[in-house]
This record gives structure tokens, sequence and C-alpha cells, in this order.
């Protein structure tokens, strides 16, 4: 099963990039002998639309594109509720 991760933002060099790029080869690494993989991580620059509205949608518009045709679509907000086990 394919996996991408889409976002908006960029990471910048430093400490959070390290961490990612490890969990991405260790995912590429383990989730093949679970049909998972490889990764594809997507970063989308921050819309520059000139209303939070506009920028919302316009950025949504661009996560959609990128995992267009997927089978499941998992949504993370930093604002959801944390599900238990």
């Amino acid at each position: 099963m394919r996996v991408i991760l889409a976002a908006v933002g960029k990471l910048k060099d430093g400490p959070e990039r390290a961490l990612c790029q490890r969990y991405h080869e260790r995912f590429d690494q383990t989730g093949g002998q679970i049909a998972l993989g490889p990764l594809k991580l997507v970063e989308h620059a921050e819309s520059r639309a000139t209303t939070a509205d506009l920028r919302k949608a316009d950025e949504a518009q661009r996560l959609l594109g990128a995992v267009a045709g997927a089978e499941r679509l998992i949504a993370l907000d930093e604002r959801g509720t944390a599900m238990g086990s």
C-alpha cells in the first residue's frame, strides 16, 4: 500500500528535519515487511492568499491534489481529539 504524507509548511533544516528523515528511512525499511510503502513526503508552501478562508481553501485543494485517487484518507489536525486504543 502506497503511503503519502502531505503537509502544508516546509520543514527547515535542523533537528526536526533530521528526525523526520530518520523516521522516513525507518518506515521504508520496516514497512515493506507488512506491504506498506515506500513513504512519499509531499510538502506544500503555505498559501499567500489574502484572507484566511482563501488560504484554507487553497491549501486544502493542494493537499487533496497530492492524494488524488487514494483508497483511504486519514487527516490529522492539531485541534483533533486523541483516540485511545
